[in-house]
């Protein structure tokens, strides 16, 4: 093998170093956005739990027709709002810490690109150098 060579195959791996690279961050990009849907989809579950618990509540106190249904009532709207509030907070802070993930990953990999196609464009340029030896 001669020194050509050796650059050639030394290009091959750095071209297949990058596609690997890049592939190993769409694969982390899909995990991060499947965890997206998993905490939407787990958000909007708790919610309507809590909204069909705060209907058959309500619905159980408009039955009741004294003055103590409509404080029992009241404390009953004031819990449940207090619960859907706690569960947007914790969806808000889960989704930016998943987009502060996303971010992260976006930063590294288009570090991690330019280094390697440096790599790349170092050996199109000893291969230009010995060409023209």
């Amino acid at each position: 093998m001669d020194k050509r060579d050796l650059i050639l195959d030394n290009l091959r791996q750095e071209q297949q170093k990058a596609e690997d690279l890049e592939e190993a961050y769409r694969y982390a990009k899909r995990e991060l956005e499947e965890e997206g849907f998993r905490l939407d989809h787990f958000s909007r579950g708790i919610r309507e739990r809590l909204e069909s618990k705060i209907d058959g509540v309500q619905s159980h106190l408009r039955a009741v027709t004294n003055q103590e249904a409509g404080d029992y009532f009241s404390i009953a709207n004031n819990v449940f709002q207090t619960y859907l509030e706690t569960n947007d907070q914790v969806y808000r802070l889960q989704l930016a810490q998943l987009e502060d993930k996303a971010d992260e990953l976006n930063q590294n990999y288009k570090k991690q690109s330019i280094l390697q196609e440096e790599r790349i464009e170092n050996i199109y340029h000893k291969l230009k150098q010995l060409e023209q030896e």
